[in-house]
């Protein structure tokens, strides 16, 4: 339900939910050269080997949703890589350990003894996936809908991926397999995680270079930049934009997506009805805001900097986006009429700054 961004000079900037403070960045925060988004914390690892984590679970927070997924382990270091779940979260160590904290009902932070040589970890809501030095990915946790067992390909493996209740990984080959719910396009078993097809690679789709797994969809980035999306897509997290390119990172949140660009702006799409792809305005040219309709004017919550005009663009797809009106900011909020919205029709709004 929130979106982080970690920026050239080792900050972080978050944006979406704030139910369990997982948007509230800590004061000073600096040197961080990785960041993962859980369902309600958040991690950064610093340059100095040690992980910071903030959101649920975090020192006095107790109740539902926390976990202890925010209080790192005393002592933690030596740390290359890090991955936040649902409620859980893991580091992987410079000797090839992992660590993992945080819930542990179906034994989703209990890393298995003997597992060594592991070269990089994914974490889903309820499970985790560790990939070793000899190309094995070692399971444990939630075994459910198959993610206790392991998809084996034509050739070697070179990255994985954990959603809520699947997973990916990418073949040295440019290939992209995966298992667990939604291995099937129809109503499944019948659960809610079934039949949302995230677990349903499009057919040939090959020249992949990242992958990464959201709630209930998949997100490819090919070797050209540009972007393939497969699964549920009720709140258009797998609609890509038609124009997206220049496309160098990938990341999925529940029912939504961002992809990083070449030129270092953000483009994001899917469910925004926290925020989580209302992109902050110091670092991307576009200013999006939340909307509510009714008889054609919209009121619009607006953040952007003075001397600004932006230009307030509606869509109905968020893939053909027209100009509707050129607004000044004054105070917020602002109405802005929509000549084709009308009662309860699902419509998307943005601004650009020319």
């Amino acid at each position: 339900m929130h979106s982080l961004a970690l920026e050239s000079d080792g900050t972080v900037v978050a944006w979406g939910s704030n139910w369990y403070g997982e948007t509230s960045v800590p004061g000073g925060l600096s040197g961080v050269i990785a960041i993962a988004a859980g369902y309600g914390h958040s991690l950064a690892l610093k340059s100095n080997g040690t992980v910071v984590a903030w959101g649920a679970g975090s020192a006095g927070r107790t109740g539902l949703g926390h976990w202890g997924q925010s209080i790192v382990p005393s002592g933690l270091s030596g740390v290359i890589a890090i991955a936040a779940g649902g409620m859980h979260s893991l580091a992987l160590k410079s000797d090839g350990t992992v660590v993992a904290w945080g819930q542990n009902g179906i034994g989703q932070c209990t890393v298995p003894p003997d597992l060594r040589g592991v070269i990089a970890i994914a974490a889903g809501m309820a499970h985790s996936l560790a990939l070793t030095s000899d190309g094995s990915i070692v399971p444990w946790g939630n075994p459910a809908y198959g993610l206790g067992t392991v998809s084996t390909g034509p050739s070697g493996v070179i990255a994985i991926a954990a959603g809520d209740y699947h997973n990916l990984r990418l073949e040295s080959d440019g290939t992209v397999l995966a298992w667990g719910a939604g291995d099937a396009a129809g109503s499944g078993t019948g659960t809610i995680e079934d039949g949302r097809g995230q677990s349903i690679v499009p057919p040939n789709l090959n020249g992949v270079i990242a992958i990464a797994a959201g709630g209930y969809h998949s997100l490819a980035l090919k070797s050209d930049g540009t972007v393939v999306a497969w699964g549920d897509d009720c709140l258009c997290a797998s609609t890509v934009p038609t124009d997206l390119r220049g496309v160098i990172a990938i990341a999925a949140g529940e029912e939504h997506s961002l992809a990083l660009k070449s030129d270092g702006t953000i483009s994001a799409w899917g469910d925004n009805r926290q925020g989580q792809i209302t992109l902050p305005r110091n670092f991307s040219g576009v200013i999006a805001m939340d909307a509510v309709l009714g008889n054609g004017s919209v009121r619009l919550m607006v953040t952007c900097p003075t001397g600004l005009n932006p230009v307030v663009q509606a869509s109905s797809n968020l893939l053909d986006w027209v100009p509707i009106q050129t607004i000044v900011i004054t105070n917020s909020p602002l109405t802005v009429v929509d000549p084709v919205a009308t009662d309860h029709q699902q419509r998307f709004y943005r601004a650009v700054v020319p």
